[in-house]
């Protein structure tokens, strides 16, 4: 049964991201929802699928990692999250809140994918259903109208 037919309306997706920095290898997997086991499963999965670990990893203040953000970058992590780094050897760094540019690389990924894989795809079967499209029709808004509200005209 496809997923879409399992409920009415669509569900809520929470997505996981998680980049190399230095090869810009993605992996992004899909929950129902934020959660701890959510963020252990990722890391495990990711790990898996990058057949390693790396040294140092930069995550958001997500509550589910963030107990406490101090001054700058210090912050308490939860204890569990500590322990999952611990375990896979990686020096947890939280990102300073509002700051984008620390993690503009995932910000970019994070549209990217949302537009390639959660975007829907128009298809049509001819060209004339395709230009017949209103997506593809310029706005009323930007139809030629000066300032002062005389239509210009091509001549």
């Amino acid at each position: 049964m496809p997923f879409s037919a399992c409920r009415a309306s669509s569900p809520a997706v929470t997505r996981s991201f998680i980049r190399l920095c230095h090869s810009r290898m993605l992996f992004v997997r899909a929950y129902p929802r934020e959660s701890q086991e959510m963020v252990f499963d990722a890391h495990d999965r990711a790990f898996g699928f990058f057949r390693g670990t790396c040294s140092r990893g930069i995550c958001d203040n997500m509550k589910t990692a963030v107990d406490t953000i101090l001054v700058g970058k210090d912050r308490k992590f939860n204890r569990r999250f500590l322990r999952m780094c611990s375990h896979c050897l990686v020096e947890p760094t939280a990102r300073t809140p509002a700051s984008g540019w620390e993690k503009g690389q995932v910000e970019n990924q994070v549209g990217l994918v949302r537009k390639r894989f959660f975007t829907p795809r128009l298809r049509f079967k001819t060209y004339e259903e395709l230009n017949a499209c209103p997506l593809l029709r310029p706005a009323a808004s930007s139809c030629s109208t000066s300032s002062a509200g005389s239509t210009n005209r091509h001549r």
